[in-house]
């Protein structure tokens, strides 16, 4: 029996995400259980960290801007869980 590991997120993308619309919403968790089911392990649970609705209908590159925005929610994440595991 497989167990599927907790979808854990930062506040901030938990918020942008309940103001997607029902559908994409509901396509995101499905991707997401996925991704919790079969992911490498490393740690307890998978982390969102940032989400987007990518709107450009051209261009493939990620705005510099959000990809800022991630790397510094993860390197709190990052902290934030060091400091848990000195803690306990």
């Amino acid at each position: 029996m497989m167990v599927t590991r907790q979808i854990s997120w930062i506040k901030a993308a938990q918020r942008d995400f309940e103001e997607f619309p029902d559908d994409v919403q509901a396509g995101m968790m499905r991707a997401l259980t996925i991704a919790a089911d079969y992911a490498v392990k490393i740690g307890a649970a998978i982390w969102v960290i940032h989400v987007f609705q990518k709107k450009s209908k051209t261009g493939i590159k990620t705005p510099q801007m959000v990809v800022d925005l991630v790397r510094k929610r993860l390197e709190r994440l990052k902290e934030a869980l060091q400091w848990k595991r000195i803690l306990n």
